[in-house]
């Protein structure tokens, strides 16, 4: 049985892909000099930040630099990420349920309250896990096998929910059940280990009965 779920936030809740890889390609090309295409700022969709910069070429000398501009472009500007047709329902449906949520993402913790697009989601959930919950980040389980050992639960008791192979290999490790949020479009169906795909957000509480 079902007791609590975990979500992912970027390309799960939030339709954030296009803000967060035009944001990497932008500090990409001014700290390499170098134009930074956006299929290969995609390709860093899921990655925590400092993995995202380097992997479009960001210097560890530039590192810090690159985090302030990465930050002030994917949130400075105020541009909001609408949530998926139809999570806002799911969540609201949720709380009315009694099934707790939280939520385990790539994002630094402060992060959470800096984009202008997250904090009316916020109040659905008990924790909010980012980077900094764990050690490793995602795919590391450890953040997973944390959040079990904090809240008094089997891994057989929660669901996560989430779009990435990072989502998805941090689910395994940590031997808690994953489903697929095929909803945003994105999602490799094929190339992502999934024990579920949900097409719509609706289609998750199915899983529950």
């Amino acid at each position: 049985m079902v007791r609590h779920i975990v979500f992912d936030v970027d390309g799960t809740l939030l339709d954030s892909r296009q803000v967060i890889n035009e944001a990497l390609a932008r500090t990409g090309r001014e700290l390499t000099g170098r134009e930074v295409p956006l299929s290969l700022a995609a390709e860093a969709f899921s990655m925590p930040s400092r993995p995202a910069l380097r992997h479009v070429g960001v210097a560890e000398e530039d590192m810090e630099r690159g985090l302030a501009l990465f930050e002030r472009y994917s949130y400075g500007s105020g541009r909001v990420s609408p949530v998926f047709p139809g999570v806002w329902e799911l969540l609201e449906g949720l709380e009315r349920a009694g099934v707790p949520m939280s939520v385990f993402s790539a994002r630094l913790e402060d992060e959470f309250d800096r984009d202008p697009s997250f904090p009316p989601l916020a109040r659905f959930f008990r924790r909010l896990m980012g980077t900094r919950y764990s050690v490793n980040p995602k795919p590391a389980p450890d953040g997973l096998l944390r959040f079990l050992r904090e809240e008094g639960l089997e891994a057989g008791e929660v669901l996560m929910v989430g779009d990435s192979a990072a989502d998805s290999l941090s689910a395994a490790g940590a031997g808690v059940a994953f489903a697929l949020a095929g909803w945003n479009g994105a999602a490799e169906t094929d190339a992502v280990p999934h024990d579920f795909l949900l097409h719509t957000p609706e289609e998750l509480w199915a899983l529950l009965r």
